[in-house]
Order: C-alpha cells, then sequence, then structure tokens
C-alpha cells in the first residue's frame, strides 16, 4: 500500500532520515516561491548525493530515470492535484514509495492512476 513519506510545510526546508526497503536515506524537501513548487534531494546516509534539485509534481516520482548505484529500488510517487499551494503538502498532495515488490505486482488503479487510451 506505500509509505507515506512525512511532510512538514510549514517548513520551508527540511531534512529526515527515512528507511526505504530496508536502506536508510536522507531525504530534503525544500519549497521554492519563485517557482512555487516542492523539491526534493535524495542522498546515502554518507552524504553522497543520489538526486538534486527533483521537482515534486503529482502523478510522477522525483527519482524517476535516475539509473546511479544506491538509489531505492521501489518507486517514489507524488499524489494529488495538478496544482497544489504549499501547505497542501501532506493534505492534498501526498509522497509514497511503493518497495519493489509492490512495484512488480500492482496497477495502475493501486496507485490512484487512471489509464485513458
Amino acid at each position: 500500500m506505500g509509505k507515506l513519506l512525512a511532510t512538514f510545510p510549514a517548513q520551508a526546508d527540511t531534512i529526515q532520515t527515512v528507511t526505504l526497503d530496508e536502506v536508510q536515506y536522507r531525504v530534503r524537501l525544500y519549497w521554492r516561491d519563485r517557482l512555487a513548487a516542492w523539491y526534493l534531494d535524495l542522498y546515502l546516509l554518507d552524504g553522497t548525493a543520489l538526486a538534486l534539485g527533483r521537482r515534486v509534481s503529482t502523478q510522477w516520482s522525483p527519482i524517476a530515470n535516475i539509473k546511479r548505484e544506491g538509489m531505492p529500488p521501489g518507486y517514489l510517487l507524488v499524489k494529488g492535484p495538478a496544482e497544489y499551494e504549499r501547505m497542501q503538502f501532506g493534505t492534498d498532495v501526498e509522497l509514497a514509495y511503493y518497495s519493489a515488490d509492490e512495484v512488480t505486482r500492482a496497477t495502475p488503479e493501486d496507485f490512484g492512476i487512471t489509464v485513458t487510451l
């Protein structure tokens, strides 16, 4: 069902340690007023940068298409409305991690995504 990452919309810049697929990572979430969006940086605990300056856009993964050693094997998905305000982060806009096992057996509906052909 995915693991929701903690968000603190009242704080414009936070760093937290999260466990994803049994590996600990540092996640920085920060708001950019000029661009009116949240951004994500992902690090290994030793400080190695895996993904920097990734926009938190709904119905997308801020770590999509990054092929780098140490990346989480699962999928980080942002769910919510296409347009959002800063304070909606964590309520209307959720950042969820799905393990590699959950992703391989999931359907689009499991992620709240509608597929139209």
